[in-house]
């Protein structure tokens, strides 16, 4: 778990087997590499529960205050403690960050007083208080119902949770009187939120609501009527609307695109079986078809004005097949579509590349395996217009596959003839980081895309458990590595 600031990495990492948990910073180099601060001994080494804001990284950090509010910037002299905001002989606010807005955050927090409640921060002491005033157990409606959300530029910030065993959606504009709920929300029959310019769309009871931040502004989208959503946090969004899937009763399944008006609501498909639908640029790219479906199996595109998708090319599939499911990856102006194929003799991940245009839609590989129950590949990456992705081989090992976006260009990218079973790759500054595994053990490699151009840069520590995760930065590439002498340590790849 890391997160970057100032051309630093900060990062969670233990000094001994058993230690407690402390908050250490890099720039790549081990003279450079510092402790910064004690973490909650509670906190999972998989959890890095910090923000981004203006002024740095702020995070629950302990210390004899307990776990409080703090802050860092990357440096020993940059890591303080914000406040104390439960200054009792017990302490410990035990702050929950969960957003930026601006140069605010907003977090949960204890004060010994008035129970669990919504605080803002700038980063110093005169500059946090308290927003709220819930009246019972206040508690966050779950992360998988509804995740605070905020359009860029946007002065505020939507959160859902419950006050006395009621559920509502709220607003905060770091305020406190701007810091009120805006309607009920039942956080179980919610399908996700998602926001669209200045507004938020949300779902709850089989309906879908837009909110402007004020109570007259939040409304059902009435358009829609009543019917079960889709969830809407991936729906796609393509000329200031949301294109949202919807289903009743009494029919299949339709889309309409929608900016939460009526006059602004426009059906775009009813009783028309899709598999999946992505927006390119200002078209949507449908796959028509689904299981048991008459209609034909086809790539479709569309604009948002209500017109009938146009067919661009036909799937080709055998009898009884469907897809299943789908998975794109943009790359400039096309996308990279992996195709779950089920009801045939036997499943398949088929890989197609499109740019919205019958001449531009072309199907590249028929068996890419990339793992039982998913739909996408295991990693990706993008270099020079030719995209990298992980193939399952036997035995759960996952092979480098390549696609330069023609069928030809589509196949297991091998090095000497021999297949490179990948488990993590990334594209970093001008070439491709692979972590490889074989029977040496777990490689580091590099490769410009070509066989003349990709080499070894060092193995990795023996007896790993789990990949070791690539995550570049501007200046550094960090992986995690672990092995049987030296545990789990940081390691620094630096540019050329």
């Amino acid at each position: 778990p890391a997160d970057t600031f100032g051309g630093r990495l900060l990062f969670y990492a233990r000094e001994a087997p058993g230690a407690v948990q402390s908050l250490w910073s890099t720039d790549g180099l081990p003279s450079h590499s510092v402790r910064l601060t004690a973490l909650p001994r509670n906190n999972s080494e998989f959890t890095f529960s910090a923000v981004r804001t203006a002024r740095g990284l702020v995070f629950p950090g302990s210390g004899p205050e307990g776990v409080e509010l703090w802050r860092s910037n990357g440096l020993r002299a940059g890591t303080r403690l914000v406040t104390d905001i439960d200054p009792s002989i017990l302490g410990g606010s035990n702050p929950t960050p969960f957003a930026a807005l601006g140069d605010r955050v907003f977090f949960y927090a204890a004060d010994g007083v008035h129970g669990e409640q919504l605080w803002t921060s700038r980063g110093d002491a005169d500059n946090t208080e308290r927003l709220s005033s819930f009246s019972g157990n206040w508690s966050p409606c779950d992360r998988g119902g509804f995740s605070p959300s905020h359009a860029e530029g946007s002065t505020l910030e939507f959160f859902a949770g419950y006050d006395s065993g009621t559920s509502h959606l709220w607003r905060t504009d770091g305020t406190a009187e701007g810091t009120f709920a805006l309607a009920p929300y039942v956080c179980a029959a919610s399908n996700g939120a998602a926001v669209v310019g200045d507004a938020l769309f949300f779902s709850d009871q089989n309906k879908l609501f837009r909110s402007d931040g004020s109570v007259a502004g939040t409304q059902q989208v009435t358009a829609l009527g009543d019917g079960s959503i889709e969830w809407i946090d991936t729906a796609p969004v393509i000329g200031g609307k949301l294109v949202v899937k919807q289903g009743s009763a009494t029919r299949t399944t339709r889309f309409v695109a929608t900016d939460g008006s009526v006059a602004g609501s426009q059906e775009l498909l009813d009783n028309r079986p899709v598999a999946c639908v992505a927006a390119l640029g200002q078209k949507l790219l449908w796959v028509l078809g689904a299981e048991g479906a008459s209609a034909a199996n086809a790539f479709a595109t569309s604009d948002i004005s209500g017109a009938a998708p146009q067919e661009i090319s036909d799937l080709g599939l055998a009898p009884g097949e469907y897809v299943a499911g789908c998975r794109t990856v943009l790359s400039e102006s096309r996308s990279f579509w992996f195709l779950d194929v089920q009801g045939g003799t036997s499943s398949s991940h088929r890989l197609w590349v499109s740019d919205g245009t019958a001449e531009g839609t072309t199907r590249l590989a028929d068996d890419v395996q990339i793992g039982d129950g998913l739909i996408g590949p295991s990693a990706t990456a993008t270099l020079d217009g030719v995209l990298y992705f992980g193939g399952e081989q036997a035995a759960g090992n996952f092979e480098l596959w390549m696609s330069d976006g023609t069928p030809a260009g589509t196949a297991p990218w091998r090095l000497a003839g021999q297949s490179l079973a990948v488990e993590d790759l990334a594209a970093f500054q001008d070439r491709l980081i692979l972590v490889i595994r074989d029977l040496r053990g777990r490689e580091l490699w590099e490769s410009d895309g070509s066989q003349g151009g990709t080499s070894l840069l060092g193995k990795l520590p023996d007896g790993s458990i789990g990949a070791p995760r690539l995550v570049p930065t501007t200046t550094r590439l960090f992986y995690r590595g672990e092995g049987l002498t030296t545990g789990i340590e940081l390691w620094a790849l630096r540019p050329n």
